[in-house]
């Protein structure tokens, strides 16, 4: 039986069409995995999906597409975006969602 995480919901940040284009166009900051699954979720997935289900459609490994988000967030927030994740209660490790990719 495998143990349920319990994360603090704090993924309220909302970006606009705009905000998007602006975090798009930073170099260096979103890796070329992330950027086919923000393609997919947004175009082929209307704005809803998980990293396994764009995996399928794909054929990469989702935790590529995990692993990516994590890392393009910490280029994000070095260049002064506020990205707020999801937290883990029991070690308050961040979770991120892909579902945070899709402009509002």
């Amino acid at each position: 039986m495998s143990k349920k995480l319990y994360y603090h919901p704090t993924n309220e940040k909302n970006y606009t069409v705009d905000e998007w284009i602006l975090m798009l166009q930073e170099k260096d900051c979103f890796a070329p995995a992330l950027l086919e699954a923000i393609y997919v979720l947004v175009v082929e997935m209307d704005g809803k999906g998980s990293a396994k289900q764009i995996s399928e459609i794909t054929g990469r490994a989702y935790q590529v597409y995990n692993s990516s988000m994590a890392q393009t967030v910490k280029r994000l927030r070095k260049k002064g975006y506020t990205i707020v994740a999801d937290v883990r209660e029991d070690n308050n490790k961040e979770r991120f969602d892909l579902s945070m990719c899709k402009p509002v």
